[in-house]
């Protein structure tokens, strides 16, 4: 495996370095000048044979649009990573036909949490579709639909997206304050059935750190589509998602 990751201005993702070496895999480093053109960042794919790469949407849209990708496609590119932003899905449709043998990963978390959900797009998105599901929250890290008052809510009814884990962040260096107020009331125990009401306490009942998103979402019951929402929360991203519930 040969990785890489296309980073912007405003929105940087540093791929894992760690988890590529461990996995034997080799490390591409784009130059520096070369990612500021999207044909330059293309033939490097070809060149060095590149089989996995990260980056936010509009990356790879500059890169659809601008860099050839449709024209002459890397053969060896097998894994498509994106992230940061909500993906056009009549966009997706024309990269996922312009690389037919790659594997499409939308990976859904704030700076605060890391990747805390992920969702394998099996199939190119059929015309009627206008939303990318962000998945199953991984197994470290418990994602939950809360309300206003921090309490679960139903399949299907948009709430705001809270994380738990080891992945979130201790907090923002020194502003406490502000560490506090992301921080969610211990009035709810995650779980992967759905959150579990519990009495409040003062202490944390879970021993691990939790985060407010500030992004609403709603759990897909049954994996039926579901209608784009608009969120009136003020928010870094201000968007709505759609969580897929567990498998029994």
């Amino acid at each position: 495996y040969k990785v890489t990751g296309v980073q912007t201005c405003a929105l940087p993702i540093s791929f894992d370095l760690f988890s590529t070496h461990q996995a034997g895999a080799t490390l591409i480093l784009l130059d520096e000048q070369a990612v500021m053109f999207p044909a330059s960042v293309v033939a490097t794919f070809r060149k060095q044979q590149v089989t996995t790469c990260y980056a936010v949407p509009t990356t790879w849209i500059q890169l659809l649009e601008r860099g050839g990708l449709e024209a002459t496609p890397p053969e060896t590119l097998r894994q498509v990573l994106f992230a940061g932003e909500v993906f056009p899905v009549p966009l997706l449709r024309r990269l996922m036909q312009a690389l037919p043998h790659a594997t499409f990963t939308n990976l859904y978390g704030p700076v605060e949490t890391n990747v805390c959900t992920v969702h394998t797009v099996k199939e190119r998105p059929g015309g009627d579709e206008t939303e990318i599901p962000i998945g199953r929250a991984l197994p470290h890290s418990p994602v939950e639909v809360l309300d206003d008052q921090f309490q679960p809510v139903a399949a299907g009814t948009v709430g705001q997206l809270c994380v738990w884990g080891p992945g979130v962040t201790p907090g923002y260096w020194q502003q406490p304050e502000l560490t506090a107020q992301t921080r969610v009331p211990d009035l709810v125990a995650p779980s992967r059935d759905g959150a579990v009401p519990v009495e409040p306490s003062p202490v944390s009942r879970f021993g691990e750190p939790s985060y407010q998103t500030g992004d609403l979402g709603y759990r897909d019951a049954g994996g039926t589509r579901s209608e784009e929402h608009t969120s009136e929360l003020q928010s870094p991203c201000n968007l709505v998602c759609r969580l897929l519930l567990e498998k029994k």
